[in-house]
């Protein structure tokens, strides 16, 4: 599963603790701090793992 891969890479590269919940239907969406940060369903596609990753650090720096 993709989505596993991308949660051992936001613990590893962020140190972000990462909960993946099942979504139905084809859902993939990847919240933070309650936040949208991708949504498959508004984009079309998955995402890349990268484009997660530093969507992830813009927020963690606007939040310092």
């Amino acid at each position: 599963m993709a989505a596993t891969g991308l949660g051992a890479k936001i613990k590893e590269e962020l140190a972000i603790d990462v909960k993946l919940v099942e979504g139905e239907n084809g859902v993939f969406d990847v919240l933070f701090n309650s936040e949208l940060v991708f949504s498959r369903l508004q984009e079309g596609r998955f995402p890349a793992d990268e484009e997660i990753l530093e969507s992830l650090k813009i927020m963690l720096q606007s939040n310092n």
